[in-house]
């Protein structure tokens, strides 16, 4: 055992089992609470650990996984040209586009331009019916020019009320709604003082 995992263990001895059947009970004092955290910032520790375990691992299968289908995709794609030979020069002879075998369909169609844009921005000149214009709000702008206005009468989430947007006239920004926690928010930062 490491003078770590002896450590935690004697600060956390005798926290409260995890019931989570039931919801917790409050904790008493400041040490319970400081130790509560120190069993937090472990969890923490533990996942993170984990997740590096899962990227090593999923890194090896990955790898496997891309060598062994490595192979088969090869050999998928040399059978594929084979394939497509035959029916170009079945087409050669008999003109017909598409045939339908008891394992598949084999077709060669006109090969269609694929339009490529090649500048960001269209010239301001390049006709609308050209250029697709996409509106969408922007929250960081609305929450500059709006605030919280009167409580809508809505179904909420639990701990949640709907107030409408208001400009600084006080007038109701249609299509914009704020949603504003009824208590405070909590928030813990294991591991720091």
């Amino acid at each position: 055992m490491s003078a770590a995992d002896s450590l935690d263990d004697a600060i956390l001895d005798d926290l409260a089992d995890v019931d989570l059947d039931n919801e917790p009970p409050t904790l008493a004092t400041i040490d319970e609470a400081d130790r509560t955290v120190w069993h937090i910032a472990r969890l923490e520790r533990q996942a993170s650990q984990n997740e590096e375990l899962a990227r090593l691992r999923k890194a090896q299968v990955d790898a496997w996984l891309e060598d062994v289908n490595g192979v088969l995709e090869r050999e998928r794609a040399w059978r594929e040209r084979q394939v497509e030979g035959w029916m170009r020069a079945h087409h050669e002879t008999t003109g017909t586009k598409s045939v339908r075998l008891p394992a598949g369909t084999l077709k060669l169609t006109k090969a269609q331009p694929r339009v490529e844009v090649t500048v960001r921005e269209p010239d301001p000149d390049i006709p609308d019916l050209m250029v697709r214009t996409k509106r969408e709000w922007d929250k960081n702008a609305v929450k500059q020019y709006t605030q919280v206005g009167p409580e809508l009468p809505v179904e909420v989430p639990d701990g949640f009320t709907v107030h409408a947007a208001v400009n600084v006239d006080g007038e109701v920004v249609n299509g914009i709604t704020y949603l504003v926690r009824s208590e405070p928010s909590f928030s813990i930062k294991a591991g720091a003082s």
